[in-house]
Parts: C-alpha cells; structure tokens; sequence
C-alpha cells in the first residue's frame, strides 16, 4: 500500500469534534487488496451546512454524489498518490431509521418461507449495515459504541441469507430450460443459482458482506470441514465447463452443489 499522509486524508473529510469517523470496507474486514480505497463513514449528531450541496466545496473533490440537497459521499485520490478515499456522510437520526428499518424487516422474514423480495429490503443499505458490524471508529469511540448497541450481527446475516436463497421462480426457469433442451441458458441460471447459494451459506457461518466479488475470499473463512465443498464451487465457478459438450454435466454438477450446500 502506498504511504500517505494522514493529514492529506483528514482534509477530505470535513471533520468537527462531535462527528463519529469509522473506517471500515474491505481494507478492515481482511478482503481487500493492495489497490483498494479506504473507505470512511462520517456520522454528524444532525444535519448542518458542511454537506449541503449549496456549500459543500466541491472544488475541494475530484467526485461526490447529492440526494437532494444533501452530499451524500465524495471520493479522492491523494496528492501523488494513487491511494483512494470513499467518504459517506450520515447522521446519527439517519443510522438509527437504518436499524429500526432493518429489525422490522427482520421481523418480517421471520414470519415469511419464500425469499425475500428486494421491494421488501429497499428501505435497508445493507452494505453500510454491515460496515456498522465490523468498522473501526476513529473519533468518538463512546459515541459509536451508542449507536451501535441495537446491532445484531447474527440478525444482519440472517436477512442476507434470506435475499440470497431460495428462489423458486429462478428454479422453475431452470427446469424449463433443460426440458427445451436449451442447456446454455440453463448452464446460466444454475450458475447464478449456485452463487447465490454458496453466498448464502457463507451469511449462514455469520457473513454479513453481500459483495460477490469476494464471495471466494468469504468461503475460505468456513469450517474447514467444508473446504472440499467450498473447494468444487471455487473451481466450477471460476473456470466453468471444459466445453460446451460438458454443459449438461455441468448443470447437474451445479445442482448437487446447491444440494450439499443445503445440507452443510
């Protein structure tokens, strides 16, 4: 990773004394890489004139992104550096509608067998829950700790696994199109099923990332008593079928994964 200076990154974040600053993102939960950004939360006590869209100094970032009147997130490179920092800005009102948001959901998928619909999940940002479980605060340690107290980190997993698995419709389709004989197509949803599977059994071991770029990074941290499951999946999904006269195979290779995942 390149050094940088801290202060260099401190200016890109518009702090004042009472903010909460967490890091967190994959450079903190072990899944990132050597080109990866830091990514930091500032979580104001309420809303105020830094991040109105009116006098936020937008010359001051090469990006950042409104909701309305609101800056909701900026991102920079560091002077000479190729080192990238992501900054979101919430308050401590909008973190506690995200968790009273999420426990009803949770509530609600408790009472329910089918997948859950994203219509359901859409008042929840699932990504900034489950930085919350795992982020490093910076400034105001105590005042982190308030506001993470409600946090449930088995409940986050739990409505992971709930949106990942279990599609019935998305089985159906894949039965049609092996009945048409269409083997390309279904070599396609057996694949998506089987991802979506394996990233719900790594949320059933208490993963609350939902990021499929490191789904293979995520399932390396299982019981290794599941490394050789984990492994035909790493395998198949990586580097597929040898040729297309494989893919029918492959579809049912797929199959008896998602079986076993299940049943792990």
């Amino acid at each position: 990773m390149d050094d940088f200076d801290q202060e260099a990154v401190l200016a890109k974040v518009h702090l004042v004394e009472s903010d909460i600053l967490m890091v967190s993102g994959s450079l903190v939960d072990g899944s990132g890489t050597p080109s990866s950004d830091f990514d930091f939360s500032v979580i104001a006590q309420s809303k105020d004139e830094r991040f109105h869209r009116d006098t936020f100094p937008r010359e001051s970032h090469m990006r950042y992104y409104t909701s309305g009147d609101r800056v909701k997130a900026s991102f920079d490179y560091l002077p000479h550096s190729l080192l990238g920092v992501d900054v979101e800005y919430w308050t401590v009102q909008e973190i506690s509608d995200l968790l009273a948001a999420h426990s009803q959901l949770y509530g609600h998928m408790k009472t329910r067998a089918r997948k859950s619909s994203s219509f359901a999940a859409s008042a929840v940002d699932f990504r900034l829950l489950s930085r919350l479980t795992y982020g490093v605060p910076l400034t105001n340690a105590a005042g982190f700790e308030k506001i993470t107290a409600e946090i449930r980190p088995g409940e986050i997993a739990y409505t992971a696994f709930r949106t990942a698995v279990g599609s019935y419709p998305d089985f159906r389709d894949l039965a049609g199109m092996w009945a048409q004989g269409d083997h390309e197509s279904a070599l396609i949803a057996a694949r998506k099923l089987g991802v979506d599977t394996f990233r719900g059994l790594t949320h059933a071991y208490g993963n609350t990332n939902r990021n499929p770029k490191y789904l293979a990074r995520f399932l390396t941290r299982l019981p290794d008593s599941l490394s050789g499951l984990t492994g035909r999946f790493r395998q198949l999904n990586a580097y597929g079928p040898g040729s297309t006269a494989d893919a029918a195979d492959t579809i049912l290779e797929w199959l008896d994964l998602i079986d076993l995942a299940f049943a792990a």
